[in-house]
């Protein structure tokens, strides 16, 4: 997957064309970068110059280029932003985007016992939603859980795999 998803417009901001983005990663400085970016709301795509971006009390607020009235901004709201793998926030060590965590194989040692299908954040922190057969199941992503990630080979060790149950 060469493209992620970063962002999502979640308001309006002020009467001047500018909208508030909601970051995905919690980091900001990739944002200032842009120039375009690919916006999608479930199947509809189009591409949209960022003509600024700004930080703003903590949030990241941006117009779009020929976007200059409050109506124009309202229809970007809900779109999410994505860009191309180089240009999304860089990871730490021992860090995933959700994209290339779903559709890896979740292995009890050589046996496959289910496929990441989706990632959740909770108060509590992340969880993996985990097709087994016709059920999904929840699992914590958290050190007593999950071993080794090994991306390259879509892999998560499970070290519980009581918890499927």
């Amino acid at each position: 997957m060469n493209e992620l998803a970063i962002g999502k417009v979640v308001k309006v901001f002020g009467l001047d064309g500018r909208v508030k983005i909601e970051s995905f990663s919690g980091e900001f400085d990739h944002f200032l970068t842009l120039s375009s970016v690919m916006l999608r709301f479930g199947s509809e795509t189009k591409s949209a110059e960022i003509e600024t971006c700004e930080f703003h009390a903590g949030s990241i607020i941006a117009r779009f280029k020929n976007c200059t009235t409050a109506e124009q901004a309202q229809h970007y709201v809900g779109w999410e932003l994505w860009v191309e793998r180089s240009k999304a926030s860089p990871l730490k060590a021992n860090e995933y985007y959700y994209g290339d965590l779903t559709g890896c194989n979740v292995m009890d040692g050589a046996a496959c016992v289910g496929i990441v299908t989706g990632v959740l954040e909770t108060a509590g922190g992340h969880l993996l939603e985990v097709q087994c057969g016709q059920t999904s199941k929840l699992v914590p992503f958290r050190n007593e859980f999950i071993g080794t990630v090994d991306i390259q080979e879509k892999k998560i060790e499970l070290l519980a795999p009581w918890i499927l149950e």
